[in-house]
């Protein structure tokens, strides 16, 4: 089973779309949706404001009909330790990931979760450029599709390209 992280905003459509387009509905797709839970609390200890949003958010989707929704929410005290319990489990075969929720929000959670996750990764290219000057970094990296197979160590590149300042000059 291949499961694709959500967290609400407006790049789950995109994850979910390229999940499914990926698994052409030959292999169920299960969300999944990560509540962080401070260490002031036990991470047991349901907290039901947040608890109410992700399954407002959920019962959307599903209410949406865009999606067939098949969703779990996890509490865990990050992003990174529930994928990576989550990889663990026997009939996960990978994981699809936006690179906007975790590249840019968590970079130290992201290489933490490259080094130890024990399934295959999928990353979407859900970025946007939102930096107060719109400026573009001097070169950047695109693919349509990252794998990173773990046990065979090894990532794929489908269709990438590389831009340096904004102009693509490698495809």
């Amino acid at each position: 089973m291949w499961v694709a992280l959500v967290d609400g905003t407006i790049n789950d459509s995109l994850i979910i779309e390229t999940a499914q387009g990926f698994l052409k509905n030959k292999e169920p797709l299960r969300l999944l949706y990560v509540i962080e839970i401070s260490r002031k609390f036990p991470v047991d200890k349901e907290i039901p404001q947040l608890t109410e949003i992700a399954e407002k958010y959920l019962d959307r989707l599903e209410q949406d009909g865009k999606f067939d929704v098949n969703a779990d929410i996890v509490q865990s005290r990050s992003v990174k330790s529930a994928l990576i319990a989550l990889s663990k489990e026997d009939d996960v075969e990978g994981v699809i990931l936006g690179e906007n929720a975790l590249s840019d929000a968590y970079p130290q959670e992201f290489s933490q979760i490259i080094k130890n996750i024990q399934c295959n990764i999928i990353f979407c290219n859900t970025y946007v450029n939102n930096q107060k000057d719109n400026k573009c970094p001097p070169w950047s990296m695109y693919a349509d599709e990252v794998i990173h197979k773990k046990n065979e160590k090894k990532i794929e590149y489908k269709n990438a390209w590389l831009k340096i300042y904004d102009k693509p000059v490698l495809y």
